[in-house]
């Protein structure tokens, strides 16, 4: 847990009082290896946030065919693993979240998180720095994939 923590406060310096406001709203949870975490198609009513492990998003039929599966994003120790519709909207995703390793994980429910961002600053704050990270790394990848050759990106 301290690893995670750790994590955490260098996307943002949450003090230990928000931290705690965090912690307590949250159930750490374990799930095995291969384990699907979030399915396309299903109105999430979770998020996660890793405290160990590995895991990917994926879509399926989405970008390509049916029967081919493609990653979009990895994520480790500190991030968070939801659906980005199920989250803002509370409706139904297109992404995949599977566990590479067995993980342990941060549950909470949306509707607490978002509670926790409209009462808290500092939360409020760390949720938006890590909203841009994630932006961030997706502006590299678009602009990785516009401006190299296939043979260079493969």
């Amino acid at each position: 847990m301290k690893d995670f923590i750790e994590k955490i406060r260098k996307v943002y310096p949450l003090s230990d009082e928000a931290l705690s406001l965090f912690i307590a709203e949250t159930e750490r949870v374990s799930f095995p290896k291969g384990h699907l975490l979030i399915r396309s198609d299903v109105k999430e009513k979770y998020s996660y946030f890793i405290i160990k492990g590995y895991a990917r998003g994926y879509a399926r039929g989405f970008f390509y065919k049916e029967d081919r599966d493609v990653t979009i994003w990895f994520a480790s120790s500190g991030m968070s693993l939801l659906s980005m519709n199920g989250y803002m909207f509370g409706s139904a995703g297109y992404e995949n979240i599977e566990l590479l390793e067995e993980c342990d994980l941060l549950k909470i429910s949306n509707d607490a998180l978002n509670r926790l961002f409209d009462r808290n600053i500092e939360l409020a704050n760390w949720g938006r720095r890590m909203s841009d990270q994630i932006i961030l790394e997706l502006e590299k990848l678009i602009m990785e994939r516009c401006f190299i050759s296939a043979s260079e990106r493969y």
